[in-house]
């Protein structure tokens, strides 16, 4: 009994030690930068993280504690700075222990293989053990206590609550290598285990069983996730037959135990292992890259609103779009006030990491050449890749010089994903290299960050996203979405569909919404995504159920995202009150007159992406709304719809219009719109039908009388049909077709492309809307206009037309513009202000 008192007391006491070590009475090399370094962390960058909306910041900030910890680390014991980290595996104790055996010596090998779960850092040294507390504290043990410690599972104290490893210096025969030694039941769940094991320069894997016999999953898992580090599976010569042909192991090499020495011997160099700025700038990269695209796209939001879709709404609605304009002005100046403080205490932290790099190089006193460790590879990979994202083009270049330095083989794929980056064209060849590039995780997510410019399938896409071990990018998380679809596990998309959106990715938006079906609950979780198709479909649902309000509402959401379905229904909404509520002839004041260009240059704007016939015959509407006919005529005959021929009737029936009187142009018309089904259209037909037999009678009348009787009729004498257009005339007087025939619409679908694309055009075609009728006017008054109107179109429109038909849209414009120029100079209409000037910007003349 007494004998268990005094073996009980003996536990708590090293249980004390353990727990209280004090670490001031430690000499620490680097306690000046390190307070600097956690000052700022804890007392300015901490709070100003958890005050942000800042998502995932706890991961963030967790993160950079694991940072600190390896800093922590390498301050507390100096000897581990330059040391290249090789992990040992001892999933196999007895290989373990030969190896550790053959390295330092027997009794270190049979200390060291006690039955523990905590890892064992082991470097050349006078010989010393070292145990490292939960806080970061270390304590000299001897070896009594070491042992001690390592069996205090059987007092039923778990030792790795109180301890993170054991730090030991031996004989040991690699003096630039530190040795991790990690035991069977290592649990890698903790940060410092985590850390440890992302240290790592190589790991050696000591095993004799399958893969799928090896107890500790957890812990093989970790390992089959390390990157850009050699991976030896270790075993005896029997075995390494049996392991090769192992699926799990097919990525790593398979080597018998007595080949390890040779691997060590290469990797015994020195190592540059506390670039400690590098990895934390990772982190506050991410920072960075989250608020540079908010902002981006609350000001794409805010100006989109603000814009002429705000315009598509009347008076009583423009209350709730104004209120949803303020809330994201508000939200951004709280994105851009977020962004500046933490921008503000990163650059302290970074600047404080820097400071604390430094002072650990200056601890490492060796004059040998010092080598990177090979994973900074990927840390400098994955800051280029989030300067690329954040368009910071210039930590980009630099970390592009830097890796550089590892004679990379993929430096070509550096250039392009930089290239590409800065709007610039690349190079064939080297996108054709890189589509036969042997995958690996890297090779793959260059492919994804250039899909645009490979051009591959969107199943090749699907299959390489597929592959990719850890799927980060919003393109990544979108094409693994789709293969996981195309597998039939649509749960899985979802989930993969909801990372890309939340990451602005707008094709992952369409899938959900395709995925949710008629689930209001989803639709409605999409909606406050601002996915536009959710918004569209719920606004049609209010529509059928009678909620206008809540209908509208949804319509603008959508529309706000440019999504033209949405804008088309506003739009209509927009004109069917202008259509009440103005009328052709009514004078319009100058508010009125901007209500309805405005909702013209809502159809505009649908047009450039649908070419609806509707949408056509509406816009030739407001611009007789507006009493600019010559344009609703260039409109109306765009469409063939009955109401549009019905329209084109209505122009030429009578005296007082915008045309002259045309009873044969509105007879033509009203009957084409009667053909289709147009009521009206047969009552005026039958009328203006009635009226050109009336002026045959009184024709005849006149003829057989022997004086000449005052004549008064009905309708002038037929005269071309030309709106007052130039090209209309002419082309009706030399080719003698109606004016929608093919040459005809071919140049108004000309002048409308230019027009769409290039604002000067628009500007000249706006002022050949001014000037025609004035030339039309002198033109019609020469004896002989018919050969004029003639000429002309054998000398210059014809040849515009056959240009036009080969696609030479520079040298049709120029032949055009020459036209008008000249027909003004010589019938003195003078052109406006300005019109010179823009002739030539355009033409050099």
């Amino acid at each position: 009994m007494t004998e268990d008192r005094e073996k009980i007391k003996s536990s708590i006491k090293l249980s004390a030690k353990l727990l209280n070590a004090d670490k001031s009475e430690q000499k620490n090399y680097l306690r000046e930068s390190r307070d600097e370094f956690y000052n700022v962390l804890g007392n300015k960058f901490r709070p100003t993280l958890e005050e942000s909306f800042m998502p995932q910041k706890e991961k963030i900030f967790q993160d950079i504690l694991d940072i600190s910890d390896e800093m922590e680390i390498l301050g507390s014991f100096p000897e581990l700075i330059g040391k290249t980290f090789v992990g040992v595996f001892g999933f196999d104790r007895k290989f373990a222990k030969n190896f550790i055996e053959s390295a330092t010596d027997s009794q270190t090998a049979e200390n060291l293989i006690q039955d523990t779960n905590l890892p064992a850092i082991l470097i050349s040294g006078e010989k010393n053990i070292t145990a490292i507390n939960d806080v970061g504290n270390h304590i000299n043990l001897t070896l009594g206590e070491y042992l001690k410690t390592n069996s205090l599972w059987r007092d039923k104290i778990d030792i790795s609550q109180i301890l993170r490893s054991f730090f030991m210096k031996q004989n040991l025969a690699f003096k630039n290598i530190a040795v991790v030694y990690f035991p069977e039941y290592f649990s890698p769940e903790t940060s410092f285990g985590k850390m440890i094991l992302q240290k790592l320069d190589a790991a050696f894997v000591y095993t004799s069983s399958a893969s799928n016999e090896i107890k500790n999953r957890s812990l093989l898992e970790e390992i089959f996730k390390l990157k850009n580090i050699p991976i030896k599976i270790v075993t005896d010569s029997q075995s390494v037959g049996n392991l090769q042909g192992d699926n799990r192991f097919k990525f790593f090499e398979v080597i018998a135990e007595n080949g390890v020495f040779q691997n060590f011997e290469t990797l015994n160099v020195l190592r540059k292992n506390y670039l400690f700025s590098d990895a934390l700038k990772i982190r506050l990269l991410e920072i960075k890259n989250f608020y540079m695209k908010k902002i981006t796209n609350l000001k794409e939001e805010k100006t989109q609103i603000a814009g002429d879709l705000a315009l598509i709404t009347m008076e009583g609605t423009k209350a709730a779009l104004r209120e949803l304009e303020q809330e994201l002005r508000q939200d951004l100046n709280n994105a851009e006030d977020e962004f500046e403080k933490l921008r503000g205490v990163s650059v302290l932290l970074s600047d404080a990491a820097k400071n604390y790099e430094t002072a650990t190089e200056n601890l490492l006193d060796s004059s040998e050449n010092i080598q990177y460790r090979e994973n900074i590879k990927e840390i400098w990979r994955r800051i280029f890749f989030q300067a690329i994202d954040a368009k910071d083009l210039k930590t980009a270049s630099e970390y592009m010089k830097n890796l550089e330095r590892f004679a990379d083989a993929y430096r070509y794929i550096y250039q392009m994903i930089f290239q590409s980056a800065s709007g610039e064209n690349l190079s064939w060849d080297n996108l054709e290299r890189l589509r036969r590039e042997s995958d690996n995780e890297f090779v793959r997510r260059a492919k994804m960050r250039l899909t645009k410019e490979l051009n591959f399938s969107e199943f090749d896409y699907m299959q390489i996203a597929r592959d990719i071990q850890t799927i980060e990018t919003p393109e990544e998380y979108y094409f693994r979405g789709l293969w996981e679809e195309h597998e039939g596990r649509n749960q899985k998309a979802v989930n993969y569909f909801e990372m890309a959106l939340k990451q602005n990715f707008e094709p992952a938006g369409k899938k959900l919404f395709e995925l949710a079906g008629n689930d209001m609950r989803e639709l409605q979780i999409l909606s406050n995504q601002m996915v536009p198709e959710a918004n569209f479909a719920l606004g049609k649902i209010n529509l059928e159920n009678k909620k206008y309000a809540a209908a509208d509402r949804y319509f603008k959401l959508a529309a706000i995202k440019k999504y033209i379905p949405a804008i088309k229904i506003l739009a209509d909404n927009f004109f069917k009150n202008i259509s009440i509520n103005y009328k052709s002839n009514k004078n319009l004041s100058e508010d009125e007159k901007k209500q309805v260009i405005s909702c013209i240059q809502i159809y505009s704007e649908i047009l450039n992406s649908v070419g609806d016939v509707s949408t056509k015959e509406k816009v030739g509407d407001l611009y007789h709304i507006l009493n600019d006919d010559m344009r609703a005529l260039e409109w109306w005959q765009q469409c063939e719809t009955a109401d549009s021929y019905y329209k084109r009737g209505r122009l030429y029936q009578y005296q007082d219009g915008a045309f002259s009187q045309d009873l044969n142009e509105a007879e033509k018309f009203f009957g084409k719109a009667a053909s289709l089904g147009h009521k009206k259209a047969a009552e005026e037909l039958s009328k203006v039908q009635s009226w050109k037999a009336n002026n045959v009678r009184r024709a005849q009348e006149r003829s057989n009388r022997s004086y000449a009787p005052r004549v008064i009729s009905s309708a002038p004498p037929p005269r071309r049909s030309s709106g007052g257009c130039v090209i209309t005339s002419a082309a009706c007087a030399a080719l003698h077709k109606p004016d929608d025939c093919d040459e005809l619409n071919t140049l108004r679908s000309y002048r409308d492309k230019m027009k769409g694309e290039n604002k000067i055009i628009a500007a000249l075609i706006e002022e050949y809307y001014r000037v025609a009728p004035l030339l039309v006017e002198k033109m019609d008054s020469e004896t002989d206009s018919e050969k004029i109107y003639s000429d002309l179109w054998k000398n210059s429109i014809a040849e515009t037309y056959q240009l036009i038909k080969e696609g030479k849209n520079a040298a049709a414009t120029s032949i055009y513009i020459d036209m008008v120029q000249k027909l003004c100079e010589h019938y003195g209409v003078e052109l406006s202000e300005g019109i010179s000037k823009k002739i030539q910007s355009l033409t050099g003349k």
